[in-house]
């Protein structure tokens, strides 16, 4: 479930003066968003946003991915060939500009 910057910044709040007790400090929503902003892109990092795509092939080791919108630099790691098997075949793949090809021996 989604929440919205000022749930998180009362969840930190409430951590903060459980871990803390006996210290007054109240942090700003500014010094708190800093910090929550740093650990939200530290997660992306870590847990990138995946997607499956479909691209059809002529058969060989190597597919045009210009058309795949939001891909992010060569950040394909693997590929799924032949398709349909359970459980899926994974495949090594390396990105050449806009082509992927498929590790097949």
């Amino acid at each position: 479930m989604a929440k919205t910057l000022s749930a998180i910044r009362g969840i930190a709040r409430q951590f903060l003066r459980d871990e803390y007790t006996g210290n007054d400090y109240d942090f700003a929503d500014d010094e708190l968003d800093l910090h929550i902003n740093k650990v939200l892109v530290e997660i992306s990092q870590r847990r990138p946003y995946e997607v499956k795509e479909t691209v059809v092939s002529d058969g060989t080791k190597e597919v045009d991915i210009s058309l795949i919108e939001d891909l992010i630099g060569d950040k394909v790691e693997k590929a799924e060939y032949p398709t349909g098997n359970d459980p899926p075949d994974y495949r090594d793949v390396s990105v050449f500009g806009t082509t992927l090809r498929i590790k097949i021996d």
